[in-house]
């Protein structure tokens, strides 16, 4: 009943002000939440006039009152659109006065400009001159070399690390006799055993000479003085080696024999100190040993944990002349000659 009534309002609203379906729909909806709604109805429903019902305003965004009805396209109702244009033009009002009470967007410029104004500019700094230094013909050529190295030969790597206690404790007693040896002249002496007793770990053939090329940090670049056939050398032979020929390279005065050839590599960096690193190799040859430095650290041992001083060592191989079985190999026998200090007397 209360569906039929509606449908009967919604048509005598249409009939007598022109309004759209969608406007009659509001009418009924408004109509039904207020008591007018059954004497709105009982008209409908005997054909009489329906008496106009007042809407409540409508508020859009901003708070501007929008119209309450909106004008519709019943060109046959006359007073549909004489309600209409009142509400159109409430609504320019309502736009109207908003625009005026809003102000306009004050440009990001000159906001910056406001803010700037009595503050003096900072100086003009003028840059630091620089220039680019010419390379020196050392340097020309370890970029050359380093460059065919990295390009013509793939580089594989092989690390682990390596007990010192024994070389320690065995430093303290030359030391204590007065025979001072360094952890590089060690490693030195270990490589050339490791070339004996492993040499294709090194890309080597049987019996080849374990001449061996040191890295010296110079003032013109790195240089690389070989002690040869470091494997007939005494441990104290190679310590007096060592010094004798890093001090000609600091000073420029090595000779190109002193610094041309070599079978193997070594390049120590512990001292700086670095944990470990990967060194390029100096070819042509096939094999360099790159030594970090060496720390303390907590082992598991047979009596339980024990404080030990490790080294790490990385070897860089030619990948085309030495299998990574081969440098492991290599490696194994570097170690174990430290673990063993007295045989490199």
């Amino acid at each position: 009943m209360r569906r039929r009534a509606l449908r009967a309002c919604c048509d005598a609203l249409q009939a007598q002000w022109g309004l759209t379906q969608c406007t009659c729909a509001d009418a009924l909806a408004t109509v039904t939440t207020s008591h007018e709604f059954a004497s709105s109805a009982a008209a409908a429903a005997a054909g009489k006039r329906v008496p106009r019902i007042k809407f409540p305003p409508r508020v859009g965004p901003g708070g501007t009152r929008l119209s309450q009805v909106p004008a519709t396209a019943s060109s046959s109702s006359q007073h549909g659109a004489q309600h209409a244009q009142p509400q159109q033009s409430h609504t320019v009002a309502a736009v109207s006065e908003s625009s005026k009470a809003a102000p306009p967007p004050q440009a990001p410029v000159q906001r910056q400009a406001e803010q700037r104004e009595g503050t003096p500019p900072a100086p003009y700094s003028r840059p630091e001159p620089y220039g680019d230094t010419t390379a020196s013909n050392i340097r020309k050529v370890i970029a050359s070399r380093l460059i065919a190295s990295k390009q013509g030969a793939p580089h594989a790597y092989v690390s682990r690390d390596v007990p010192l206690d024994a070389v320690s404790a065995l430093r303290a007693q030359l030391a204590a006799k007065g025979s001072k040896h360094s952890v590089n002249d060690f490693v030195i002496r270990a490589a050339a055993v490791a070339l004996m007793e492993a040499p294709s770990g090194a890309g080597l053939a049987p019996g080849a000479a374990a001449d061996i090329s040191i890295a010296v940090a110079t003032p013109t670049g790195l240089m690389t003085p070989i002690v040869k056939a470091a494997n007939t050398l005494s441990l104290a032979q190679v310590t007096a080696t060592v010094k004798e020929l890093a001090a000609l390279a600091r000073d420029g005065k090595l000779k190109p024999e002193q610094y041309q050839g070599g079978t193997f590599s070594v390049s120590n960096l512990g001292m700086f100190p670095v944990d470990n690193f990967a060194a390029i190799l100096n070819p042509p040859q096939a094999a360099i040993l790159a030594v970090g430095r060496a720390q303390e650290q907590v082992v598991m041992g047979e009596g339980g944990l024990s404080s030990s001083s490790i080294m790490n060592v990385t070897l860089s191989v030619d990948a085309t002349r030495v299998d990574a079985t081969a440098a492991a190999q290599w490696l194994d026998a570097f170690a174990q000659a430290l673990v063993k200090p007295e045989q490199l007397l």
